[in-house]
């Protein structure tokens, strides 16, 4: 029992609780999370810190966070809850099926736009990704058709939008 509470931070009681997970609602690489625990041999000082999920794995330890500070840190699944961020990252494809749908106006604005008459009438607009995956969409989130958006060109057929 000794070795169980070592490590914990003053006035925790018991294990950490468990973050609720299901195969939606994991924290994954964009993710904002504030660290609910820490193993004090490794890690030290980022409880109820909040910094973003860089990199997730299939190990013990699944998540590195990056904090504002620049430190970076692995972190286990029960140690991390999503957090609310004031800026997040969100991302728009450049192109779909070899379609342009966002043309640079001028220096980082840049207009939601096809000429695929089929993809415009399909959908009112272009959905936001958390990721640069096409699958990876921010829930229902969308730049319309023609809408005016701040980003930078990631030069990997990816805008980033904050």
């Amino acid at each position: 029992m000794r070795e169980d509470l070592r490590g914990f931070p003053p006035g925790h009681v018991g294990q950490p609780k468990k973050a609720a997970c299901t195969v939606h609602a994991c924290p994954t690489v964009g993710d904002f999370v504030r660290i609910l625990d820490e193993d004090v041999l490794d890690i030290t000082g980022s409880v109820g810190m909040i910094g973003e999920i860089i990199r997730d794995d299939e190990s013990a330890r699944p998540y590195k966070v990056q904090f504002s500070s620049g430190k970076l840190c692995w972190y286990k699944q029960e140690w991390v809850e999503f957090a609310e961020a004031k800026i997040r990252r969100m991302y728009l494809p450049m192109e779909i099926s070899g379609v342009d749908v966002v043309v640079e106006e001028n220096k980082n604005n840049w207009r939601v736009t096809t000429e695929d008459v089929g993809l415009r009438s399909s959908s009112a607009g272009l959905g936001y990704r958390k990721s640069k995956h096409l699958e990876d969409k921010v829930g229902k989130t969308i730049a319309h058709w023609g809408e005016l958006v701040y980003g930078f060109d990631e030069g990997d057929g990816w805008l980033r939008i904050r």
